[in-house]
């Protein structure tokens, strides 16, 4: 889902201002983790590749494996379970919507109102937008932020915060299929996230 919906935002700003594709995250070069184990609950763990490997859940693996390449991937297990899934990833604009290596202020304004308007950006999802939609509140988060829950088609029920601080996108994914809302806060992660990005 998330790189669904980074290619969904990326493709639109692409065909509205003709500007390069994404490339490589900063994150993977950064020094400072997006996320920690002592940013988390007690009992989440780092999502391994043994974990990718073994689970059935595949869509859920899939989204995580992404967060994973581009940020940070973690999961709460109870009784051998996976019960939550935490994934965070930091992109830079320019690698969505930038030219030569830089930052679009068209882009970058586009993307402020996508994110501060949970209409726009319900239209811009269209058929992905999930059937059961709830707009979050974040408080707080980045200079441009939205937070949503809702059922995504492949990973199940999910809360997901995407905010833009400075020239960056983040974004977290709070994947809880068997629970109606995690037990994670997304306002506590998104939080945590926008301190170190």
């Amino acid at each position: 889902m998330l790189k669904r919906l980074l290619l969904t935002v990326a493709i639109f700003l692409t065909c509205l201002l003709m500007v390069s594709p994404m490339s490589e995250s900063i994150a993977a070069n950064s020094r400072v983790p997006l996320l920690t184990l002592e940013d988390l609950p007690p009992g989440f763990i780092r999502y391994s590749d043994e974990m990718i490997q073994s689970s059935s859940s595949s869509g859920a693996i899939a989204n995580c494996k992404v967060a994973k390449a581009q940020g940070s991937a973690f999961v709460l297990q109870q009784d051998g379970e996976m019960i939550e899934r935490v994934c965070v990833t930091s992109s830079p604009l320019s690698s969505i919507f930038g030219e030569n290596g830089t930052t679009s202020p068209i882009g970058e304004a586009f993307l402020d109102a996508m994110l501060s308007s949970p209409d726009a950006l319900s239209q811009l999802l269209g058929q992905e937008k999930p059937a059961d939609l709830e707009f979050l509140e974040l408080t707080d988060i980045g200079d441009s932020a939205v937070g949503f829950r809702g059922t995504v088609e492949a990973i199940g029920k999910a809360d997901i915060a995407l905010f833009r601080k400075d020239e960056t996108l983040n974004t977290v994914f709070i994947i809880h299929p068997d629970h109606p809302t995690p037990l994670t806060s997304l306002q506590d992660i998104a939080s945590k996230l926008d301190e170190r990005v």
